[in-house]
């Protein structure tokens, strides 16, 4: 199989290696804390595989391009935090309330959008 073809069934070969990891962790549970020490580095590189949309095949370019990694440096672990930040004033101190506000704005906004829902 190339690296193309691999690119292409990415998200099988993921559905397949977690399945795999699934039986294996039924099978022989005590080799879970070798895998456990994996786990972290290999979905940190396959989220920033996914999420960058950078091919496998250009992955070590990627490390190398300089603007590339100081933009995702930025904004991973500046410009996004800055932003969360900001916007937890507007978080209620009490988070069932947050969720309870936004489950009421949803059925609130369902109804005026279909009339047909209203009682």
């Amino acid at each position: 199989m190339t690296r193309l073809q691999l690119e292409r069934h990415q998200v099988w070969l993921y559905l397949a290696a977690i399945l795999a990891g699934l039986a294996l962790g039924s099978v022989a549970p005590g080799v879970s804390v070798t895998f456990e020490a994996l786990l972290w580095p290999a979905l940190g590189l396959l989220l920033y595989t996914t999420f960058t949309q950078v091919p496998l095949t250009h992955l070590p370019d990627a490390f190398r391009d300089g603007r590339f990694m100081a933009a995702n440096i930025l904004g991973n672990f500046i410009v996004v935090p800055l932003a969360v930040w900001g916007l937890l004033i507007f978080v209620p101190d009490d988070p069932a309330g947050c969720f309870a506000g936004a489950a009421g704005a949803l059925h609130g906004l369902v109804h005026h959008l279909h009339p047909s829902q209203r009682r």
